[in-house]
Order: C-alpha cells, then sequence, then structure tokens
C-alpha cells in the first residue's frame, strides 16, 4: 500500500525540526556574544541573570538534539513505510517522538510535532488492501 500521505508528513515534520536546528545554529552566536555575557556579569546583582542564560543556553541545546533526534527518526521512518508490515512499527515511533518533543521542548517545536503526530496515527490507523490473487473466482 502506498503511504503517500505519511511520507509528506514526516518530510514536512523533518524539515520543520531542521529548520529549528538551524535556527538556533544561526542565531546562539549573534545572541550570546561576549559583550552581552560580559553587560550581564557586571550588571548582575544577585546571580538570577546568569542562571536564566544558562537556563537559555541548556534549552537551545536541547532543541537541537531534539531536532537531529527527529530528523534520523524521520529518515527511519520513512524507511519503514516502505517495507511491509512495518508500517504500525513506524507509526508508534513517530507518535511517541512527536509527543515526547512536544512535552520536553515545552511546545518550541509544536507545528513540527504535529505533523508526526499526524503521520504517526495515521501509520497506526490505516489498515493495508488485502489482496487475494492466489484463488481465481470462476
Amino acid at each position: 500500500m502506498n503511504r503517500t500521505t505519511e511520507v509528506v508528513l514526516i518530510i514536512i515534520g523533518g524539515f520543520l525540526y531542521l529548520f529549528s536546528v538551524f535556527l538556533v545554529i544561526v542565531m546562539k552566536p549573534l545572541i550570546f556574544t561576549e559583550k552581552l555575557l560580559n553587560a550581564i556579569k557586571t550588571n548582575s546583582t544577585d546571580g538570577t541573570e546568569e542562571i536564566q542564560l544558562e537556563k537559555v543556553v541548556e534549552h537551545t541545546e536541547l532543541i537541537t538534539r531534539m531536532g537531529i533526534v527527529a530528523s534520523i527518526t524521520a529518515i527511519v521512518a520513512i524507511i519503514l513505510f516502505h517495507k511491509p508490515y512495518k508500517p504500525k512499527i513506524a507509526g508508534g515511533i513517530l507518535f511517541i517522538v512527536g509527543i515526547t518533543t512536544t512535552i520536553i521542548s515545552f511546545s518550541d517545536v509544536f507545528y513540527a510535532s504535529i505533523f508526526f503526530i499526524i503521520a504517526g496515527v495515521l501509520g497506526l490507523r490505516r489498515k493495508d488492501k488485502i489482496v487475494d490473487d492466489s484463488i481465481e473466482k470462476v
């Protein structure tokens, strides 16, 4: 059975994950400059700004890791959708990755994960057409 719908949704979701990784990689050097870091350290009275900055850095690294894992998952799921009897496995993987990334990232990659969740549900719910060519009907 052709799984074109699922594959298209996976490709769109994978590109959105890669786009978020690209944005983090491009924007991180622009935002976290030495001038900004020194200004935060000198103006910080109680240290809360430094802690918040560390959390932002950790969050950007988390988005980068999740995007890379989701992109690898997309490639594996596309391969599994084209194997016989493997769409259920691919659908389950996509559903789990979509839900997990939404929960972990606090909805930063919400649109990308929605595509994964929809493709996962379609992979789990769609039935393959049964073709019986072994018995000829007279």
